[in-house]
């Protein structure tokens, strides 16, 4: 971002990467100490200040305020997720398993939930008991899981847990579950020149 603010959008990495290219190759090696004065050389004064920040420095970047140039904000957004995992291509489970016994089934701490189980009345913690009169072992919980893809948002659930050592039984319906993401995300008040900014960083 910052190459492409610097040269009017007209240079990124990979121009960079193909500057430092005509000078090093496999019989060519850079020196590691001269490297930043290489790309300072071959680029632009200005970019000195990054490296003596964030490279030289331990001034930690600023993603908020680097993708505010290129028109960016970060933000929560509301997803689509399946009921057990956060989605199928991460596979990110809601739930894990206890380390001492692999039979236990907790849902995890310190991680938004989605709809499904805040819906249930489901806390981070909470071991799973029992899910629509099955009693929750490592290998029920992978059948369950398999089950609840055919669920539809009028499924009825019933699940028991245990919480600070007492059995609470919770009910509704399976509902289409969602989860609230921190994503990347255009900002609508960007004006032009940041927009096209963005344009040239993103361009190949």
């Amino acid at each position: 971002i910052r190459l492409r603010e610097l040269s009017g959008g007209n240079y990124g990495v990979l121009d960079l990467m193909k500057d430092l290219a005509g000078t090093y190759d496999v019989d060519t090696p850079f020196k590691d100490e001269a490297l930043i004065d290489e790309i300072v050389e071959k680029t632009f004064p200005g970019i000195r200040e990054f490296f003596t920040r964030h490279v030289e420095g331990n001034q930690p970047i600023d993603y908020v305020e680097l993708l505010a140039r290129v028109g960016l904000t970060m933000g929560e957004q509301e997803a689509p997720s399946g009921y057990f995992l956060k989605d199928l291509q991460s596979q990110i489970p809601f739930i894990d398993v206890d380390p001492s016994d692999n039979d236990i089934i907790l849902i995890r701490r310190g991680i938004p939930l989605n709809t499904f189980f805040m819906g249930l009345g489901a806390q981070g913690g909470d071991i799973i008991k029992n899910i629509n009169g099955t009693d929750i072992t490592l290998e029920s919980i992978r059948m369950i899981i398999g089950q609840s893809f055919s669920w539809t948002p009028e499924t009825e659930v019933t699940m028991v847990v245990e919480r600070d050592g007492t059995e609470i039984t919770l009910g509704g319906k399976a509902g289409s579950p969602t989860v609230m993401e921190t994503m990347i995300k255009p900002d609508p008040d960007a004006n032009a020149a940041q927009q096209a900014l963005r344009s040239f960083w993103l361009k190949p």
